[in-house]
């Protein structure tokens, strides 16, 4: 793999208004190409805290301008993650 993904716990508790990133460290600057379909590029495990139900649904409406508004605020000021969102530890 021509990059490593980096570790890290989201609190999605409040952070429901944007889709999750999955940074990574690139370690071949040289690499120039499409990795093959199917290959796996991050792990993702939810960690349930509170009673939840799943949704799935189209992204339209109030969902769409809270997602470009969250959006917008982070590429603003790069620690709203951290002021905003993150979850206290319990």
């Amino acid at each position: 793999m021509p990059f490593t993904t980096i570790t890290g716990l989201v609190d999605c508790d409040t952070f429901i208004d944007s889709p999750v990133n999955f940074p990574a460290y690139w370690h071949d600057a040289a690499f120039n190409g499409v990795l093959p379909k199917g290959t796996p590029v991050a792990q993702c495990m939810p960690v349930k805290r509170d009673a939840w139900v799943a949704r799935f649904d189209l992204l339209s409406g109030e969902d769409a301008d809270r997602m470009i508004e969250t959006r917008r605020a982070m590429e603003r000021d790069t620690d709203v993650y951290r002021h905003a969102f993150r979850a206290p530890k319990r």
